[in-house]
């Protein structure tokens, strides 16, 4: 078996940092010798669950059945869904990497899954975890962890798969927005012993010049980077030519009818603009006054 694929002989230590939840501030960020783990759950010993559950719980994922012999038995396609826990300043999200479908494998009775995963995943960097398994009408689901995984593109909230239903106007498959849709709790997280919800963002587009795109690449920020180059950050549901993905943490409400009510509040929404309402159906543009719960990304 590869040496790469750990059963029992594991660093506890480097597997469980309590910074783990972190995009940014995983452990290992010093050693990628490990980069390419497929390491089953089972191994993984009680004291280090109990401590990970008190800092977030992913109730989905630790629900999933998992019995790596009863894997090694299944022939077929799998389907393989790749998460990652990222985070957005204190803000805790699931995102799954997607390029509008999902990938597969087909398994062999004589095939090592840990091994066919690993080679499926080769190209995405991170350390990779197979975390449990899901039967759906009729197909085998595998979830894989990715940790270490610092990059942007092609990592999609449920938002994007749900409601948008596509990524900088790339659609989605349909059965790929209808399993998303029917197990959208894969999404949830818990803030560890307090049983609140971690908050799910709205992803929003916008388009900037070609000049600012690596002033955003750089800082996440958009503002004075827009046409009118003022403080308001403008922000509204994708359209075509968009080159920036706004992630937002932000709660629905009511249309605004005037720019003053952002005196009381951190952003509003409101009806398009006149002159654009001639162009396409009347659309809501989310306007923020700044960037405090909004995280900005190229495409």
């Amino acid at each position: 078996m590869l040496h790469a694929i750990i059963y029992y002989n594991m660093n506890y230590n480097r597997l469980f940092n309590t910074n783990y939840v972190s995009d940014n501030s995983d452990d290992d960020n010093n050693d990628n010798s490990d980069n390419d783990d497929i390491r089953p759950l089972c191994d993984v010993p009680s004291t280090h669950t109990t401590l990970l559950s008190d800092i977030i719980q992913h109730p989905y994922i630790d629900n999933l059945p998992f019995n790596i012999k009863e894997l090694t038995s299944c022939v077929g396609q799998q389907r393989i869904i790749v998460y990652r826990i990222n985070k957005y300043g204190e803000n805790n999200v699931v995102e799954f990497h997607l390029n509008g479908d999902f990938l597969s494998v087909e398994l062999k009775s004589a095939d090592d899954i840990l091994r066919l995963i690993q080679s499926t995943l080769q190209e995405l960097p991170g350390v990779k975890r197979l975390k449990g398994n899901l039967y759906y009408e009729g197909i085998h689901y595998l979830f894989v962890q990715v940790r270490d995984n610092h990059e942007t593109t092609s990592w999609l909230t449920i938002w994007d798969i749900i409601v948008n239903k596509q990524y900088f106007g790339k659609k989605l498959n349909k059965y790929v927005v209808d399993f998303f849709t029917r197990n959208s709790e894969v999404s949830s997280l818990i803030k560890g012993s307090s049983s609140l919800p971690c908050s799910k963002p709205v992803i929003l587009y916008t388009n900037i010049d070609e000049q600012y795109i690596e002033h955003v690449r750089r800082t996440r920020n958009i503002q004075y980077c827009q046409r009118e180059k003022g403080t308001l950050i403008k922000l509204r549901k994708f359209k075509e030519d968009d080159n920036i993905r706004t992630v937002c943490f932000i709660e629905d409400r009511e249309f605004s009818n005037s720019y003053s009510n952002l005196m009381n509040n951190e952003y509003v929404i409101m009806p398009r603009e006149q002159e654009e309402q001639e162009e396409q159906e009347e659309e809501p543009i989310w306007i923020f006054k700044n960037e405090r719960n909004i995280f900005s990304y190229v495409k």
